[in-house]
C-alpha cells in the first residue's frame, strides 16, 4: 500500500495521501479540524451581570461551568493519540468508547478508528469502518473523502471515484469547502485515464506484433517477433502514494 501525503480532511477531519494529488483527512484535530461533534455538553459558563447589582443589591455571581462529559474527554484523548501518530493507541481509544447514541458522533468515531488504520498503511481494516462512517452519517464529507482514499488504495477505482463525489456533494450540501474531494476526484480521473490510454498502447502494439508475424510467411520469426514491443506491465499498476 502506498505511503500517505497530506492525509485523509480527519479527524473528526483532514490530512491527505497522494497519489498526484491524493489527500485523506483527518478527524477531529483542534489543530486543523471540525472537531467530532459528540453526544457531548461542551463546557460553557453562563453569562454573568457585569458586576451590575441586581435587584436585591447583590452582584449576580457567574454560574459555575459545566464539567466536560466523559465522552467528550474520551474522544478528545483518542484524537489526541491520532494526531501524534500513535495509531495503535488510537485504535483501542476509539473501541474503547464504543458505539455512541447519537449519529454524527458515531460517524465521526467510526472516521477516526478507520482513519487510524488508513494511516498506519492498514487500507484493508480502515475500509469496513469507514464503509460504515458513511452508512451511519451520510453527511459526513469527510469519512467520504477517506473512504475515496481507502478505495484507491486497495485499486476499487469505481468506488473511489464515486466516494470521491459523494464527499464533494455532501460537502456542498453543508456549505463547506469540498476542495479536498475535488482535488482527489480530479487526480484520480486523471490516473484512471492515463491507465486506460496506456492499456490501449500496449493492446494496439500486440496487434501489431500479430500482423508482422503473419505478414509473410517467409520472412525470419525471430526477426519478426523482434519488431514487436512488448506490453507495459505497469499499465494496470496504481502510482505509490508518496
Amino acid at each position: 500500500m502506498k505511503s500517505l501525503k497530506n492525509a485523509v480532511l480527519i479527524l473528526a477531519a483532514a490530512s491527505a495521501i497522494s497519489a498526484g494529488g491524493l489527500w485523506a483527512d483527518e478527524g477531529a484535530a483542534p489543530s486543523n479540524a471540525q472537531a467530532a461533534p459528540a453526544d457531548q455538553n461542551p463546557a460553557g459558563s453562563q453569562a454573568v451581570n457585569n458586576g451590575q447589582a441586581a435587584s436585591n443589591g447583590q452582584a449576580t455571581a457567574a454560574a459555575p461551568a459545566k464539567a466536560e462529559s466523559p465522552l467528550l474527554t474520551a474522544m478528545k484523548a483518542a484524537n489526541a493519540l491520532l494526531d501524534a501518530g500513535q495509531y495503535d493507541e488510537a485504535v483501542a481509544a476509539y473501541e474503547k468508547i464504543g458505539a455512541c447514541k447519537s449519529k454524527k458522533t458515531e460517524g465521526w468515531r467510526l472516521n477516526n478508528e478507520g482513519l487510524s488504520y488508513l494511516l498506519s498503511n492498514q487500507s484493508d481494516k480502515a475500509l469496513p469502518l469507514l464503509e460504515k462512517a458513511v452508512a451511519t452519517d451520510e453527511t459526513n464529507f469527510t469519512a467520504w473523502n477517506n473512504l475515496g482514499s481507502c478505495y484507491e488504495n486497495l485499486n476499487q477505482m469505481d468506488k473511489a471515484q464515486d466516494a470521491y463525489q459523494k464527499s464533494v456533494d455532501a460537502a456542498n450540501n453543508a456549505g463547506a469547502d469540498s476542495a479536498k474531494a475535488e482535488g482527489n476526484l480530479a487526480a484520480l480521473k486523471a490516473r484512471m485515464n492515463a491507465t486506460t490510454a496506456q492499456s490501449g498502447s500496449a493492446a494496439s502494439d500486440a496487434d501489431d506484433s500479430d500482423s508482422a508475424n503473419q505478414a509473410d510467411p517467409s520472412q525470419d520469426s525471430s526477426k519478426a517477433q523482434g519488431n514487436s514491443k512488448p506490453a507495459n506491465t505497469n499499465a494496470g499498476g496504481t502510482q505509490p502514494n508518496n
